[in-house]
């Protein structure tokens, strides 16, 4: 089974449809989402809600009443991947405070959730702007370069990430 975070993006909502198509069981988890309960809806929205507000412990105690309603409604629930691909894509214009919630402290959020869920595998989408525009395709010799707003809050949602797992050895991660 797969999670899917923030099913209304362009990448989800694809990830959604070839998913259906091929039979394949999944859950999106997004305020608008068919799946989830209004109890559950209700704690993912103040999760977002708080966002930039409040401190670490804040969001853990509502990711842990999340994922004890979650396991409640689901239960016996495998979780092979989710797929976090949240993002303000393209959205240049966007305010730097929306855009630095939804794409550095949302996928962050969404990760610790899908850890807490077991997910064996947790996909993260950022940005090929991230990456220097110079050299297709993109390497591990590449220079980071973010252009913009948008490229340089994913990009610190990377190193956020990363450092989440070289912190976390008991946890797989590449």
């Amino acid at each position: 089974m797969y999670l899917i975070f923030g099913g209304k993006g362009y990448v989800a909502s694809n990830m959604i449809r070839y998913l259906s198509s091929n039979s394949k069981e999944y859950i999106n988890i997004s305020t608008d989402s068919i799946y989830l309960s209004k109890s559950l809806i209700n704690i993912l929205d103040q999760l977002i809600s708080a966002i930039g507000f409040e401190d670490e412990l804040f969001y853990t105690k509502l990711i842990d009443q999340f994922v004890e309603l979650f396991c409640i409604e689901f239960e016996g629930a495998n979780f092979n991947t989710a797929l976090i691909p949240t993002g303000l894509c393209h959205r240049f214009l966007t305010n730097k405070n929306q855009m630095l919630k939804v794409n550095y402290y949302l996928p962050y959020l969404f990760t610790l959730i899908s850890i807490k869920l077991k997910a064996k595998k947790i996909i993260f989408l950022s940005s090929a702007g991230v990456m220097s525009p110079l050299k297709q395709p993109i390497t591990d010799q590449n220079l980071v370069y973010p252009l913009n707003n948008y490229t340089l809050t994913k990009y610190l949602c990377e190193l956020r990430l990363e450092n989440y797992f070289i912190n976390r050895p008991d946890i797989e991660s590449k």
